[in-house]
């Protein structure tokens, strides 16, 4: 059972409800000015008589520079209207400013009541709140500065995204320029290769020719005056031994690949093979290519010469006569 009774109470006891409320327009007047209540409040005092009892209540219709609404609870709402949440309507400072009215309006009355057996007695019964236009523009301004915040961190992002967008570009730039350069590097090692290769059949031919003039006879086998040699081999692998690798002859090539088939058969491999491309570079700066795929069985029956004569197919005779020349048989 309640046992209250207002501050004021007392003193007030035999006057009206209507002079009740007089009173506390004047004590929320004097709230603003103590700097209990926010200056430019505005507010109603409204009275209302009915059949066994009466209430006072006071509306908040302004309250200059107060959140209203609890700004977490108007996100849940605009996340989830449809969601369930604890969290309250009003924002902590709008409930403490409700608190300041509701006291001002408990002075004056006293509560006698007791709920477990359904027996009110009061002065009055009261109320404080904000008019509903007034928690709807809080609530409308909250969701307003949230829309800008998100505007403004996609705006953020955006920039962001920008800058990411450029600095790939520049990457992307930068990859191709140094791909050009390395492409440009490799031509240009091509490019010096075949004019070596030119030169040294220059070469070979004058000294050849100098030593026909001198009596000595031919610097070279006989049928073989004139006919194309290799000058290196190119290969690119699968495997680092043979992969960007120069080789001298078809026999020094053949050697790196029966190295490549014992170590596939120290690994155990019994199939498979590794794909491998060759270059053939000749004295007169010419070049054929050819593919052989190195497996484990080139250990002990390689025969390099045959596969690049099947596979090569340019058709010139002097060159395959050479390839034959240099014939490697396991």
């Amino acid at each position: 059972m309640n046992d209250f009774k207002g501050s004021k109470y007392a003193e007030t006891r035999d006057l009206d409800l209507a002079e009740i409320a007089k009173l506390v327009r004047v004590d929320i007047k004097a709230a603003v000015k103590a700097g209990d209540l926010p200056k430019g409040i505005k507010t109603s005092v409204r009275i209302s008589r009915y059949s066994m009892g009466q209430s006072l209540n006071v509306t908040i219709k302004e309250c200059p520079g107060l959140m209203v609404a609890n700004p977490d609870r108007v996100r849940f709402d605009s996340d989830d209207p449809h969601g369930h949440t604890m969290l309250l309507l009003l924002s902590p400072d709008a409930l403490e400013v409700l608190g300041v009215v509701q006291d001002i309006m408990d002075t004056y009355n006293y509560d006698s009541s007791d709920p477990a057996s359904d027996y009110y007695n009061v002065r009055f019964y009261g109320h404080a709140g904000f008019c509903s236009d007034l928690a709807e523009r809080s609530r409308d301004e909250i969701k307003a500065r949230f829309e800008t915040e998100a505007e403004q961190i996609e705006a953020a992002n955006v920039v962001a995204r920008g800058f990411r967008s450029i600095g790939f570009e520049i990457a992307r730039q930068e990859v191709q320029r140094r791909n050009a350069e390395d492409e440009a590097r490799r031509a240009a090692e091509k490019k010096e290769k075949r004019t070596a290769g030119i030169r040294e059949g220059q070469r070979r031919a004058a000294v050849a020719e100098a030593a026909r003039a001198k009596g000595f006879g031919p610097c070279v086998p006989v049928g073989y005056e004139g006919r194309p040699r290799i000058a290196w081999i190119e290969t690119e692998g699968e495997v680092p031994a043979l992969h960007h690798r120069i080789f001298g002859s078809l026999g020094e090539l053949a050697e790196a690949m029966r190295a490549v088939a014992r170590e596939r058969i120290a690994a155990g491999a019994v199939g498979g093979y590794y794909k491998t491309w060759l270059t053939v570079i000749w004295d007169d700066g010419e070049e054929c290519k050819a593919r052989y795929d190195v497996a484990a069985d080139d250990a002990t029956k390689l025969d390099l010469s045959s596969a690049l004569l099947r596979m090569w197919s340019q058709g010139d005779s002097a060159k395959a006569l050479e390839i034959s020349r240099e014939r490697v048989v396991a």
